[in-house]
């Protein structure tokens, strides 16, 4: 045991409890030898509340794979993570993908409770299913029933990640629900959940339910098969929230009257960059009413100034607004690809004021536009996505929608939903997905280095293009070649190109010739770049390092 210093004993007994503690990593797995005190796998805890309940703030808390029955409350700044293996085993093993920790809540309640005050709580790695939600009394419009199947949150600030939420049921917020706070939702798989109250009762949310000033973030999931049999909102409902809805796939949602995708409410969040497809209202006729309101299958809005940016909303169905139904809306819908859905954007009562700019409108059943302006800047060309048919809604590299949104338009992300950047080229494409170009090696003066170039010379630089396991560069178009601003050299009516194996590994390479006083590079030049496209649009980028011998 290490002896400790005067000094050290007179702070501690003055200030003990104000030291901070040594963080700790409790572990939880069903079957350990010992049932605690948690401190290693072979003491696991078998529950996960006993772990959570041993826990404090700054704790970790890891659980092997298994099947947990059990209904969990989160604590402020606990971490949870599951996907551990079954024996335990250390982080650099741990794959929630393969490791499978289900938290079962037995058709018993809420799965997961996050109680009001939570903060800086993490949950990440698990699957929930066969939540019930928790009673609450009153709420929205003072609708009493069951909150929350899978997650139920309540004026907290939390992370929930890289989890399955699926199969859970509640009246309001199949799969979670967030009243307040600041949840983050991110990278989560979010299906089969359903919210239902009883034939012509109300009941919303089947994937995710925000409500009364819920600052939320919704990112980087997949909200897919999440039902509202009973009446509006199958994916997502934000009801007085300024949510951001961002890089998500929510599709293949249903709903018996309205809003299959995302249903705002008396709101202006933020909602960009995600792919709405495949949603629909099923629009019954209900004795002794007729037809049940049927619109925005991907998105309904109403009373509020939503920001909405850079969607692909694509083969979404119903009547009115197959794509888009807004309602008392003064909002912002910029750089969206509305395409091949049963009709397109619906306007009603009181949307004067919203603004359309620079979205592609193309096949939307018997309308583009109705109620509402077409917006300044609109295409209206086949976006050519890559296979919407068969769920692929990334563009094609000769879409039309390629270059042509708003750069500044209000909601923009910085990445697409692929993750990957944006912008490429002279403008951000429409849509969610950014195309972005093919990197290729190239080699300046092949065989030689440093790459000297003589700017003043009336002579060719040669290029090549290097083929490798993955690319054929005679597969590119050596007229779209531009090399240090230059095209490729001609003689007579054909480019200065050909076929030849310059690195010597048995690819054949694409070799080109530029004429080097039209190169524009100057003294200070340390390198040039290449760019050009495959025969399908695809663009390719590539550079070299140079060195400048002479200047003109």
């Amino acid at each position: 045991m290490r002896t400790l210093g005067i000094g050290l004993l007179l702070l501690l007994a003055v200030f003990g409890s104000a030291l901070p503690a040594q963080c700790a990593t409790l572990y939880v797995k069903s079957d350990s030898p010992y049932d605690g005190p948690g401190n290693d796998w072979d003491h696991a805890y078998h529950t996960v509340t006993a772990g959570l309940n041993a826990a404090a703030t700054g704790d970790e808390v890891w659980v092997a794979a298994g099947l947990y029955v059990e209904k969990i409350t989160l604590k402020s700044g606990v971490e949870l993570y599951g996907g551990f293996p079954t024996g335990g085993g250390v982080w650099e093993t741990r794959s929630p993908e393969t490791n499978t920790a289900t938290l079962d809540g037995n058709r018993g309640g809420s799965v997961v409770t996050v109680p009001a005050g939570v903060t800086d709580a993490v949950i990440d790695g698990f699957t929930i299913q066969n939540g019930t939600g928790t009673f609450l009394r009153g709420g929205y419009y003072s609708w009493s029933g069951y909150y929350g199947g899978g997650i139920h949150a309540v004026s907290s600030s939390f992370v929930i990640s890289n989890c399955i939420i699926a199969d859970n049921e509640a009246a309001y917020g199949g799969g979670i629900y967030c009243q307040g706070g600041r949840p983050s939702i991110v990278r989560n798989l979010i299906t089969r959940n359903t919210v239902d109250a009883g034939y012509l009762r109300s009941a919303w949310g089947g994937g995710i339910l925000c409500e009364e000033n819920s600052l939320a973030t919704i990112a980087n999931n997949t909200i897919s098969y999440n039902s509202a049999p009973n009446m509006c909102s199958g994916g997502i409902q934000i009801i007085q929230s300024p949510a951001i809805i961002t890089c998500n796939r929510i599709e293949h949602n249903t709903s018996l009257w309205a809003s299959a995708g995302i249903d705002i409410n008396s709101c202006s969040p933020i909602i960009s960059g995600n792919f709405i497809c495949a949603n629909a209202v099923t629009n019954p006729v209900i004795p002794g009413i007729g037809t049940a309101l049927s619109g925005g299958a991907a998105l309904w809005a109403g009373n509020g100034a939503p920001i909405v940016t850079n969607n692909t909303i694509v083969d979404n169905g119903t009547d009115l607004g197959g794509a888009i139904y807004l309602t008392r809306t003064n909002g912002r819908f910029s750089n969206n690809v509305v395409a091949f859905n049963s009709c397109g954007i619906y306007g009603g009562e009181q949307v004067q004021n919203t603004v359309f700019a620079n979205n592609c409108m193309y096949e939307n059943g018997d309308y583009d536009y109705s109620g509402v302006p077409p917006g300044a800047g609109d295409i209206h060309s086949d976006p050519r996505l890559a296979d919407w048919a068969a769920g692929d809604y990334h563009l094609s590299p000769a879409s039309p929608c390629v270059d042509a949104g708003l750069s500044d338009a209000p909601g923009l992300t910085s990445m697409d939903i692929d993750g990957q950047g944006r912008i490429w080229g002279r403008a951000v494409d429409i849509g969610a997905d950014e195309i972005w170009p093919v990197s290729v090696k190239i080699d300046i003066k092949p065989g030689g280095s440093p790459n000297p170039i003589n700017l003043a010379s009336r002579g060719l630089t040669t290029v090549a293009i290097l083929s490798d396991s993955d690319l054929d560069a005679r597969w590119i178009d050596p007229a779209s070649i531009v090399f240090a601003g230059c095209a490729v050299a001609v003689q007579g009516d054909r480019p200065m190109a050909g076929a030849e194996d310059v690195d010597r590994d048995g690819d054949q390479d694409m070799v080109m010739h530029f004429e080097t006083r039209l190169l524009q590079l100057d003294a200070g030049s340390s390198s040039a770049s290449l760019v050009g496209r495959m025969p399908d649009g695809q663009p390719v980028v590539g550079s070299d390092s140079v060195v400048i011998i002479r200047s003109r």
